[in-house]
């Protein structure tokens, strides 16, 4: 082997050995809203890949949060992509100049590159909460109505009862024993005529009578629709 071809052997083999031996890194880092990051990729030192998320980059003062993240070591080449909680508003960044601001379905990133120096992120940003807040005072106004929905429901059921025992207490002596059954079925709501039949389980042709005496008297109303008859209680004014 002549001198000019072993010069060429050794060339290539410190060329692939720097190669394999140089600093690279290809990470994300993701934040959450409570100030978490999360950071994942390739890392050939091995020391900024976690698995877990961590709240050490983060601080926040007042509404501002504040995320200072930087390597321990200078890569040859790293390419970053960080990207921050939806509604986040950058302030302030110091990092790589060669970077980029990118969003992702109200997601803000920031996406940047560098050579031969250490990773340096610091990003000062809020967060909107507006709709957040719009949407808790829409929860707190469905809530609120509902429940006075659900207390007057309560209330009118309430008020509905009384008159209903107080207006059967009245006459009550002069019903027979079915009559009584019938008015107290009713006290739950209007009820069909066969469905009275299959509760109180006595033949077609008492029901009828009774019902109809109840009728009568004022007791009770029966209402007819189509082939179905619908009774309920009447109440007096």
């Amino acid at each position: 082997m002549n001198l000019k071809s072993l010069g060429i052997l050794l060339l290539v083999f410190f060329s692939v050995q720097t190669l394999f031996s140089s600093e690279y890194a290809d990470i994300s880092l993701l934040i959450d809203e409570r100030g978490d990051v999360l950071i994942s990729g390739i890392d050939s030192s091995n020391t900024l890949l976690r698995g877990e998320k961590t709240p050490q980059y983060t601080s926040k003062e007042g509404k501002y949060w504040t995320i200072n993240f930087s390597s321990e070591i200078a890569y040859e080449t790293f390419i970053f992509e960080t990207t921050f909680p939806k509604g986040a508003q950058i302030n302030y960044i110091k990092t790589t100049p060669n970077f980029r601001i990118d969003e992702d379905q109200g997601n803000l990133k920031i996406i940047g590159t560098g050579t031969n120096k250490p990773i340096t992120l610091i990003v000062q940003y809020e967060i909107d909460d507006t709709l957040e807040k719009k949407y808790s005072q829409y929860l707190w106004i469905f809530l609120l109505l509902l429940l006075g929905m659900i207390f007057g429901y309560g209330v009118s059921v309430s008020y509905k009862k009384k008159r209903v025992k107080a207006f059967v207490k009245g006459e009550y002596e002069n019903l027979n024993e079915r009559q009584k059954e019938i008015l107290s079925i009713l006290q739950e709501g209007k009820i069909t005529q066969k469905k009275l039949e299959e509760s109180m389980q006595i033949p077609k042709a008492s029901i009828s009578r009774n019902v109809k005496t109840l009728c009568l008297r004022g007791y009770i109303e029966k209402k007819q629709i189509g082939n179905t008859n619908y009774l309920s209680l009447k109440e007096k004014e």
